[in-house]
């Protein structure tokens, strides 16, 4: 077995499979059989399919010339590998159960690896659907597998022996960006970031590859044991599973050293923090708030300079300002709300009542607590504002494309984070001096005010990057206050696309342009209450698989009545566990 496969190979099989089960049971066909894993000492480390399997290095020979021929039939599996040379490796897949039976046969499977340069290119353009990502997301988050499939990232803690000096061998950079290059805050890093570092380091340069907030948790894991991840990367959506994985390195020391710890806005520094550690740099930051027309709590009777501070004044003013004609049809909705209601909304009521997703005793692999009754009371609260009170369709307001639904008088309020308010300004700016800005409530008057923190750029250091002090370096330039201020400063070159954020960091946000000339951003909440908010629980192990798979579909149940609230809320728990523990039992 050569060198170059350990550890290094991965399989992704797409042909059909036909397996025939024992006992009477009729043959199973499997379209698309995805099999990720590596050899080392000669085995095959099996870390994931969609049917169970047991497979043992059976023969190997060479493969036929490209042209060649060779076997060509339902069990061929084309796998790929950025490491393998061209050799042939044919496996024993023994199903473990299949339709609650032991299938009586073993079949051989043909595996592939083509050459380096020809299987690069190939893996980069692979599109994965949706479900493989979920598999890919599940395979990635748990230590076991990551003990299981490559050694664990050793510890690179500041000024240590892990970190290679600037001279090492590769001279580029690998920054993985969930903005494309086309985007305005693409191309300012390119433009205004990456040249200042390139000009301060001769024969360094940094390659910008597009990776969205969904393919970047499983593009990790495959780039890594194909032997070329990122050394930086934009950790929106993997934080938890990333962190939990071993792939972050801990930035709080540098941070100190680059003199910004003191003046890090305490919401944003919260939403980069797993486990004690600062696993990301925040940027593109904001906390949501409720925007509102004055003049329609003028015609309500409502104090237009005081908006609501609980849930139960909240309600009462919501109430009051929605309008129906004589069948009985909203005209302008109280709240707007799609047809299921935010459920990053949800969670921060949850917040503000105590309760909140997970156990925060251990917010990183903890057990699910959307059952609990913290958070049952806010789930409950939210559903009813449409089941019980009628502010909203039950369906959801349904407006043409493109409306700006409060600024247009469609709906009374609505929750936004301050890069809303320049594009408004923008976009629709006749009625920009209605607009009010109420701050995060609390649940009863006089509690702790909550919003919804974001940090839209949270940028992360490999943790076993081969050329680790440069990415240091890198970031460093990243985090000068006039990188940052480009950086929201952001504008596309017509000018019609503004990407407006707040920064982390009280100082720089008394210097951001944009701000001395928005109001409604300046002199608001948007800056009070800037730190009060929180996140939803990315920091959570899986929590990206729970996301798309358990809170929107039960959430929906419960508000056609399809299924009772604590019901739907019980069984979202039980789910969630479930990929928490899947990930730390089996990492599958």
């Amino acid at each position: 077995m050569s060198n170059e496969c350990n550890g290094r190979c991965i399989f992704d099989t797409g042909n059909k499979i036909e397996h025939t089960a024992g006992r009477g049971l009729e043959t199973a066909r499997i379209s698309h059989w995805h099999i990720l894993g590596y050899i080392t000492s000669g085995k095959f480390i099996f870390l994931h399919t969609n049917f169970h399997a047991r497979l043992a290095l059976h023969s190997r020979h060479r493969c036929p010339e490209e042209g060649g021929g060779g076997p060509r039939n339902e069990q061929n599996c084309h796998a790929r590998s950025e490491r393998c040379k061209s050799t042939c490796f044919v496996f024993e897949a023994k199903p473990l159960l299949m339709e609650g039976e032991q299938p009586d046969r073993l079949t051989n499977l043909l595996v592939t690896f083509p050459n380096h340069k020809e299987s690069q290119s190939t893996m980069m353009s692979k599109k994965y659907s949706r479900r493989d990502m979920l598999k890919l997301t599940g395979a990635a988050a748990g230590a076991t597998l990551m003990a299981a499939c490559v050694a664990p990232p050793a510890a690179a803690p500041a000024g240590g022996d892990a970190e290679p000096a600037m001279g090492a061998m590769r001279k580029t950079i690998r920054w993985w960006d969930n903005y494309n290059a086309e985007h305005p805050l693409g191309a300012t890093l390119i433009d205004l970031v990456f040249s200042v570092f390139e000009q301060e380091n001769p024969g360094w340069d940094v390659e910008f590859t597009f990776v969205t907030n969904t393919e970047l948790v499983p593009k990790m894991i495959t780039s890594r044991m194909a032997g070329e991840p990122a050394d930086l990367f934009a950790n929106f959506a993997g934080r938890g599973s990333l962190a939990h994985a071993g792939y972050t390195l801990p930035l709080q020391d540098y941070v100190k050293e680059w003199g910004q710890w003191d003046d890090m806005i305490d919401g944003f520094r919260n939403l980069c923090t797993v486990g004690g550690d600062l696993i990301g740099y925040p940027a593109l930051c904001g906390t949501k708030m409720y925007i509102y027309r004055k003049d329609f709590f003028d015609e309500a009777g409502l104090d237009a300079d005081n908006f609501p501070d609980n849930w139960d004044d909240l309600l009462d003013a919501q109430l009051k300002l929605t309008q129906r004609d004589g069948d009985g049809n909203i005209t302008r909705a109280g709240m707007r709300m799609g047809k299921t209601w935010d459920w990053e909304q949800m969670t921060v009521n949850a917040y503000q009542n105590g309760g909140g997703e997970f156990d925060q005793s251990d917010p990183l692999t903890g057990k699910c607590t959307v059952n609990a009754p913290e958070f049952a009371e806010a789930f409950t609260w939210n559903l009813d504002l449409k089941r019980v009170h009628g502010i909203n369709p039950l369906e959801g307001l349904t407006l043409p494309p493109g409306t700006w639904a409060t600024v247009e008088g469609f709906t009374a309020m609505e929750i936004q984070g301050p890069w809303w308010v320049p594009n408004m300004r923008l976009r629709k700016p006749e009625n920009a001096d209605l607009m009010g800005i109420g701050a995060p409530i609390s649940r009863n008057a006089g509690g702790e005010r909550i919003g919804l923190a974001n940090a839209n750029h949270i940028i992360s250091v490999y943790s076993e990057s081969e050329v680790q002090e440069a990415a240091l370096g890198l970031l460093e330039v990243y985090s000068r206050p006039a990188s940052q201020e480009a950086l929201h400063n952001a504008i596309d070159d017509e000018g019609k696309f503004p990407q407006f954020f707040l920064t982390a960091f009280k100082s720089m946000n008394e210097n951001l342009a944009w701000l001395q000339d928005e109001p409604l951003i300046r002199d608001t909440a948007f800056l009070e209450y800037a730190g009060s908010g929180r996140d939803v629980g990315y920091d959570h192990v899986g929590y990206r698989e729970m996301a798309i798979n358990i809170w929107s579909p039960f959430t929906e149940m419960a508000l056609f009545g399809l299924r009772e609230d604590q019901d739907a809320l019980d069984s979202m728990a039980s789910k969630a566990d479930g990929i928490t523990n899947r990930i730390l039992s089996t990492g599958a």
